[in-house]
Order: structure tokens, then sequence, then C-alpha cells
């Protein structure tokens, strides 16, 4: 038994510029995650630690 296709199911029901501005949110919401942990990663790690006086 296959499953639908939710992504499918849940864009037939907007317009193309509806889908483009959920497409770009959830692209510049993941890049801003990334980014983040990329910072926290840089801030936590010892080296940098020393370097910044913390």
């Amino acid at each position: 038994m296959a499953l639908p296709n939710l992504r499918r199911i849940f864009s037939s029901s907007r317009t193309d510029d509806q889908e483009r501005a959920v497409s770009r949110q959830a692209f510049f919401r993941c890049l801003s995650f990334i980014a983040s942990c990329a910072v926290i990663a840089l801030l936590s790690s010892p080296k940098r630690r020393g370097a910044i006086g913390l």
C-alpha cells in the first residue's frame, strides 16, 4: 500500500506564487538554522574560547 505524497497534496491547494513563497521560506529557515549551528559550534570550541577571552 503506497502512501500519498503529502507535498503534492498540499501544493495542489496552493497557487504557484504561494508554493514559491513557502519553498523560499523553508530554504531560508534551513539556512539560518545551519548558520546558527555553525556559530554556536565556533563559539563553543576551546580554541576560540581562549581567543575571545571567555
